[in-house]
């Protein structure tokens, strides 16, 4: 037997209806049976069960019957009704292929139960009448559901036309639910290709409708940023009717295609107020507007994501989003670039960094919140890992001429301080301003610098390479400033071999410049030092080592040059002390031989020099301050000569005269060593030279020189305390006292 296996749905609204069409169920229109009720009706009937073998044969040839006049019937319907869908007519084989089908089956149920006899079964005989019954109500089925297809079928253009999304959602359901109804039909991959259209044409529609409906539906107005899309609105409806023709995939391509363009759209929109001229905005703000745009859509078009993706929704999402920053990335670059290299000004380039460190915190602002909110859908660490890399891609690149802009704010700034001997006194005003500028830009410097590092390592890298460029800046500029200081010296004419005895007055003048120079050199090393103190502890190496040298040689010249012009008289009154001939008298008369050192006169050079020390504070103190600020920048330049630094109640008058008084005694030093030879007399002269000189050093409040003093025990210690004392004292005042005392 064949089987036939068709179900279905009864549906009055899909029998035939015309008067014609009723011939196709005439076996059962006197009556106002269904096929089915009357087929049982008949089987339940007395001469069924009394004659079942006379009566099956009646009921074939009655079905016989009635097969040709429903082959009539389907005819007429055929001739009357040109209208009708022309796939009604590939049904009409197929019915006929069913009634054979069913003419066989009864056949065989004839045969079955004429072999069985007269005796039995009347099991068998049941089977066979349930046969006869199944058969024909699945004919009738089969009728009816190609019917309901056809009648799906109908008006469908209509129904995608109208635009009702929730009867489209409804009409795709049914046809896939009538399909699976006719899935034993001999035509069936000729219905499932009608499908298939019928999907292609709703789908070819339904895109431009979605991309309508993204686009009335942006996730960053002011309307939408109160709630998400609704569940129940039309972009989720349409979603609805792709998942259900299972062509998802389009509808994700499309979802996230046009969201990319809308967004890059809004940052087109957002950066063209830029160019307005009642504008406002700054590059950075523009920038952090539209990462609080992705920022809040993220919330509001998560639920669409949902209904598209599903699970997968969050990193779906996230893709999306970084497509977007990857379109938008490079013209961020192109204005960050544009901008610096437009730089014309320290202020210019100020706020230009300003706005790369707003922009670093926005994006860490918006790379947390992101991460935070993706981490709530999905547990794929790389995907964010590789959002973040791309998010930082505009700000790395333009770190790398991040040193650049740093060295042209700082180099802006020292350019401000004009040097030219010709106007002597507005170069030493602008000294003054420039040591805070340079202060603030460094500082302000390093502290930018830790804000854009991230982490110990990164941070310790970008300040060395900073601090390479800012040193050399800061020592052109500490260079700069020597040269200027040359040349007051140079216009002053003090600088020539000819030396005075007394000080000059032009003198005062070139020496208050010239201090004001060292001082100037003083303030910028204690800049230095609290740029360095207010770096990171992790970050142990100096960052301007360059210039620090540079300033410790440059005040050491100028600090020399200082005290050559304070102690011009002291070196005019040495001259010539190692050839007097004091040192070599012998006194062989009357008691002369017998005065004690401290009993001899000094001698004329010692006093002079002695009287011009104790005059100094009558020249320094009109010129000096005793202002804390310039004592603090004294101590550090003082820090590299070697004199001891003076205490901080000291003035700068008092300052100044030890430090003179100290560089005295070494002077003294030096020259009284270079004696070839004394006597015994000689020698007592020169301890009453020294101890004269002690004296006024001791009215001073001024410790002894090493040298000196060391010199002082080497000339007056007993013979048996010599070598003790020697033993750590520098080779030439060894040899120069073994020489006085006539030590072999």
């Amino acid at each position: 037997m064949h089987i036939v296996q068709v179900t279905t749905t009864k549906s009055s609204a899909s029998l035939p209806s015309h008067p014609q069409e009723t011939r196709l169920m005439e076996f059962a229109a006197t009556t106002g049976l269904t096929p089915v009720e009357w087929l049982n009706q008949q089987f339940a009937s007395r001469g069924a069960d009394e004659q079942p073998e006379g009566y099956s044969a009646k009921l074939l040839s009655n079905l016989n019957l009635q097969m040709y006049k429903e082959q009539q019937g389907l005819d007429d319907i055929c001739n009357h009704l040109p209208r009708v869908h022309s796939s009604l007519s590939r049904d009409i084989p197929q019915i006929r292929t069913r009634f054979d089908y069913l003419i066989q089956d009864v056949s065989a149920v004839e045969s079955l139960l004429t072999d069985s006899g007269q005796s039995n079964l009347a099991v068998q005989k049941m089977r066979a009448t349930e046969t006869v019954k199944r058969r024909m109500e699945q004919t009738y089925r089969s009728l009816e559901n190609q019917d309901n297809w056809e009648a799906l079928l109908s008006n469908f253009k209509d129904v995608i036309a109208g635009g009702d999304f929730d009867v489209l959602h409804a009409r795709m359901v049914a046809l896939k639910k009538c399909l699976a109804s006719l899935t034993d039909s001999l035509d069936s991959n000729e219905r499932h290709g009608q499908l298939e259209e019928i999907k292609n044409s709703t789908e070819s529609a339904l895109i431009p409708r979605l991309i309508s409906a993204l686009a009335s539906n942006v996730p960053w107005t002011a309307e939408t940023r109160r709630q998400s899309v609704p569940s129940d609105g039309p972009l989720q409806k349409i979603l609805q009717v792709f998942g259900v023709m299972e062509r998802m995939e389009t509808a994700k391509r499309v979802l996230k295609e046009t969201r990319l363009r809308q967004f890059v759209n809004r940052w087109e929109k957002q950066s063209e107020q830029l160019l307005e001229e009642t504008s406002e905005l700054l590059f950075d703000e523009v920038v952090s507007n539209f990462y609080e745009d992705l920022l809040t859509a993220w919330h509001l078009q998560m639920p669409v994501f949902m209904a598209a993706f599903g699970n997968s929704a969050a990193q779906a999402l996230l893709e999306m989003y970084t497509r977007v920053i990857t379109k938008v990335n490079p013209k961020i670059q192109t204005q960050l670039q544009n901008t610096r290299e437009n730089i014309a000004t320290s202020e210019a380039a100020q706020e230009y960094l300003g706005s790369l460190l707003q922009l670093k915190r926005s994006r860490e602002a918006f790379a947390f919140a992101i991460e935070k909110e993706y981490h709530k859908h999905s547990t794929q660490q790389q995907t964010v890992t590789d959002f973040v890399t791309t998010l930082k891609e505009p700000l790395d690149n333009a770190m790398g001429h991040y040193v650049e802009v740093e060295e042209l704010v700082l180099q802006s700034e020292m350019s401000k301080t004009v040097l030219a001997v010709a106007d002597t006194a507005k170069s030493l005003q602008g000294l003054t301003a420039a040591s805070m500028r340079i202060g603030s830009v460094l500082f302000a410097a390093v502290a930018r610098c830790q804000q854009f590092a991230d982490g110990s390592t990164v941070t310790a890298n970008l300040l060395s390479d900073l601090g390479r460029a800012l040193d050399a800046s800061v020592d052109g500029y500490v260079s700069r400033v020597a040269v200027f200081a040359q040349d007051l010296l140079t216009n002053s004419g003090l600088s020539s071999s000819e030396r005075k005895t007394e000080f000059p007055d032009k003198g005062l003048d070139s020496w208050n410049d010239l201090l004001k120079v060292l001082l100037h050199y003083g303030d910028v090393l204690l800049q230095l030092d609290y740029v360095q103190n207010s770096l990171p502890q992790q970050i142990h190496f100096p960052i301007f080592p360059t210039s620090i040298h540079t300033i410790r040689q440059k005040t050491n010249e100028i600090f020399h040059n200082i005290l050559a012009l304070i102690l011009q008289p002291v070196d005019k009154y040495l001259e010539g002390i190692a050839s007097l001939s004091s040192w070599t008298n012998s006194a062989s008369k009357g008691a002369a031989a017998d005065i004690p050192s401290f009993g001899l006169d000094p001698q004329d050079y010692i006093t002079r020099i002695g009287n011009y020390l104790l005059t100094l504070p009558q020249i320094m103190d009109p010129l000096l301050s005793s202002e804390g600020p310039n004592m603090k920048k004294l101590k550090s330049v003082l820090s590299f000569t070697g004199i001891p630094p003076p205490e901080d109640s000291t003035t700068m008058t008092e300052a100044w005269i030890q430090v003179a008084v100290y560089e005295a005694m070494r002077k003294f030093v030096q020259a009284v060593v270079k004696v070839k030879h004394t006597t015994s007399f000689g020698l007592r002269q020169m301890i009453s030279d020294m101890r004269y000189l002690q004296n006024v050093v001791e009215d001073f409040a001024v410790p002894l020189s090493p040298e000196f003093a060391l010199l002082i025990d080497l000339l007056t210690c007993k013979p048996e305390d010599f070598e003790s004392k020697a033993a750590s004292s520098p080779a030439n005042l060894i040899n120069f006292a073994k020489r006085a005392r006539n030590f072999d």
